[in-house]
């Protein structure tokens, strides 16, 4: 990915997301979703974060032009916000993106009570 704004990146990070949405909301049955569900969505982007961050510190690899060097998204970047930045921005990233699925589960699940969880 030699420039940003490839067709590869505009899928990638727009369209597919925007896809998998629609999908959920659309195709998706309603009440399918456990309390628990959103957590489970959180933890491949994390799972990535952390594999991303330990292959661009052990390889040193450039990602093209990139300049953020070896690592693939600015707020992984160890050597220019340290691990406790790096931390913070995937905590941060985490938490909108738990309040995004909880507002999903909601929206497809409903409200219930205790007894119907």
């Amino acid at each position: 990915a030699e420039e940003f704004w490839t067709i590869e990146n505009f899928l990638s990070h727009y369209i597919v997301p925007f896809g998998t949405l629609v999908d959920c909301i659309v195709f998706d049955k309603g009440h399918c979703y456990k309390w628990y569900d959103p957590f489970t969505w959180t933890l491949l982007p994390l799972v990535y974060a952390i594999v991303s961050v330990a292959i661009a510190l052990t390889t040193r690899i450039p990602i093209g032009n990139n300049k953020d060097g070896p690592f693939p998204y600015f707020f992984l970047n160890v050597d220019k916000y340290g691990f406790v930045g790096v931390l913070q921005y995937c905590l941060g990233l985490a938490v909108a993106f738990l309040i995004g699925s909880y507002i999903l589960f909601v929206f497809k699940n409903g409200f219930k009570t205790k007894e119907r969880l």
